[in-house]
């Protein structure tokens, strides 16, 4: 499989959208989060457990910091974070959506990752598993750092193909060999995209770049859910 890199991510998920000027500012995507928290996540996602208004800014505040730090000047490292937070723990730092699943943190990361992380790249860490997982659920900006980190350590053992580091960090190390052998079985021939995990990720991506292109320019769009704007 060629190596896959985030701009092609970006060109797929924009695909039929009116934007074609450059990536957004730090600005633009914190809307974005916003416009999501306060209509997107009740409307599109069904979510009834929301965030409180504080700990939305505190997750665009953690996005920006770690998209900066492992990815510098890429607005698109962003959104990509915000699709992985959509397809996981929904801004939530308590893992409501996969209760068999111990990981913790608006992006859901399993505490041996957390440990790997925070050795790989010097992260101050607490040493019991009780204080890391506290950690994770009650900093957010720190936790969001962490699974920043996780997923690009994915994408380095991936060849920085970025699809697959995405489903290693969906799926686990080992998971993730699992579901590739399940897909070779089931579907012979497909490529990874063809993955639940993938699909669910691509449709938060496609749906974070229909957000921002809403407040940029208002265009009848309904992001796949919400009233079409009108154009003024």
């Amino acid at each position: 499989m060629k190596r896959i890199v985030l701009t092609t991510l970006l060109t797929v998920a924009g695909a039929g959208t009116a934007w074609t000027a450059p990536m957004s500012s730090a600005s633009m995507f914190a809307e974005s989060m916003r416009y999501h928290f306060s209509v997107g996540a009740p409307m599109c996602w069904k979510q009834k457990n929301l965030p409180p208004k504080k700990n939305v800014e505190r997750i665009i505040t953690g996005i920006l910091a770690a998209a900066d730090r492992f990815w510098p000047g890429s607005d698109a490292a962003r959104y990509r974070l915000m699709a992985l937070m959509l397809s996981e723990g929904g801004g939530n730092s308590r893992n409501t959506a996969k209760p068999g699943e111990e990981s913790y943190g608006v992006c859901c990361v399993k505490l041996p990752t957390a440990r790997w992380v925070c050795h790989y790249f010097s992260i101050p860490c607490p040493r019991s598993s009780t204080a890391l997982k506290q950690k994770l659920i009650e900093d957010i900006e720190w936790s969001t750092l962490v699974s920043a980190g996780a997923l690009w350590l994915y994408d380095s053992v991936q060849g920085y193909d970025e699809v697959r580091g995405l489903l290693m960090y969906k799926y686990g190390a080992t998971g993730f060999g699992r579901a590739v052998n399940g897909l070779a079985v089931d579907k012979p021939g497909q490529p990874v995209t063809e993955l639940m995990e993938w699909k669910k990720f691509m449709r938060g991506l496609a749906y974070a770049f229909c957000v921002r292109d809403r407040i940029m320019a208002p265009a009848p769009s309904d992001c796949g859910c919400l009233a079409p704007e009108t154009p003024q």
